[in-house]
C-alpha cells in the first residue's frame, strides 16, 4: 500500500475577500485529483477589514460535513507576509508545503505540477539520484512569462532587474528569485529555520540558504499576470519601489559577499 503524502497549502491574506473563495475552490479541485495524497489549506489572515478570515470560516462550514481541510489563522496583533508564512509553516502538518499569492496572479491550476515535480522526480529517482527538494513557479525559464501591465508594469521591471542581478552575483540555480510561488519539502524548511525578511526578499534569502546546503531545486514555467480584483499590497509607485527594492538588493549582496 502506498504511503499517503499530505500537502499543506498556505494562503497569506490581507483584504482578499473578492479572490479568496475562487482561489480555494480551484485549489480544492486541483488537489482532490492527486492520488495517494491528502491536503489542507491554511489561510493566515492579518485581521482583514473586509473580513476575509470570516468569509473563509463561513465557507469551511458550508457543507453538512464541513470542510475540515480548511484552517483559518486570524492574526490580531501580528502583520506581514513573511511572518504570516512562518505561522502557516509552523501550523502545517504536510510533508510538502505550498504557498502563493492570493490575488489569482499565481495560477492555482499548476499546483499539482509543482507537487508532482517533487513526488514524481523522487519516485523515479532521476536528477542524478538527487531528490528534488523544491519546485519554483518561474517566469524566467522557457515557457514562462511576466504578463503584468498598466500600473503593475514597474513591478515587472523591478522583478526582471532583480533576476538579472541574481545571475551576476548569486550562486543559485533558480532564475525567478522573487517568484513567491513554490512547493517545498517541509523538512527542508525546518533545516534552514524561519523565513527572514519583511516582504518578498525572504524568497531570495530562502533560496540562497537552500542552495548553500546543496538542495536540488527545479523550476516550472508559468505566466504571471495582474491581480484580478482588489488592491495590490505591492508597491505601485516609485517611492514604494525604492523602499522595497533596497531591501531586495541588501539580501542579494549579503549572500553574494558570503559566496
Amino acid at each position: 500500500m502506498n504511503n499517503i503524502i499530505i500537502i499543506s497549502v498556505i494562503l497569506p491574506t490581507l483584504n482578499e475577500s473578492q479572490n479568496i473563495i475562487p482561489l480555494i475552490k480551484e485549489l480544492e479541485t486541483q488537489l482532490s485529483s492527486l492520488k495517494n495524497k491528502k491536503f489542507e489549506i491554511i489561510v493566515v489572515d492579518d485581521d482583514s477589514k473586509d473580513l476575509t478570515w470570516k468569509i473563509v470560516e463561513d465557507y469551511s462550514h458550508s457543507l453538512e460535513e464541513n470542510r475540515p481541510w480548511i484552517k483559518v489563522i486570524r492574526r490580531i496583533s501580528k502583520r506581514g507576509l513573511t511572518s504570516a508564512l512562518n505561522d502557516g509553516i509552523t501550523s502545517a502538518t504536510g510533508d510538502i508545503v505550498v504557498w502563493m499569492d492570493c490575488d489569482l496572479s499565481h495560477p492555482p491550476k499548476i499546483v499539482n505540477q509543482l507537487v508532482r515535480g517533487i513526488t514524481d522526480n523522487n519516485n523515479n529517482n532521476n536528477n542524478n539520484n538527487k531528490d528534488v527538494t523544491a519546485v519554483v513557479a518561474s517566469r524566467y525559464v522557457s515557457g514562462g512569462s511576466d504578463a503584468r501591465k498598466g500600473k503593475y508594469f514597474f513591478q515587472k521591471i523591478l522583478s526582471f532587474t532583480l533576476y538579472t542581478l541574481s545571475k551576476w552575483f548569486l550562486k543559485t540555480p533558480v532564475r525567478d528569485i522573487t517568484s513567491g510561488y513554490l512547493a517545498i519539502k517541509k523538512s527542508a524548511l525546518l533545516e534552514i529555520g524561519l523565513l527572514e525578511g519583511d516582504y518578498g526578499e525572504y524568497f531570495i534569502d530562502m533560496l540562497c540558504k537552500l542552495a548553500k546546503k546543496n538542495h536540488n531545486i527545479i523550476e516550472l514555467p508559468y505566466t504571471f499576470k495582474n491581480r484580478e480584483l482588489g488592491e495590490s499590497k505591492t508597491a505601485t509607485n516609485f517611492g514604494g519601489y525604492f523602499f522595497r527594492g533596497r531591501k531586495y538588493l541588501k539580501v542579494i549582496f549579503k549572500h553574494a559577499l558570503r559566496t
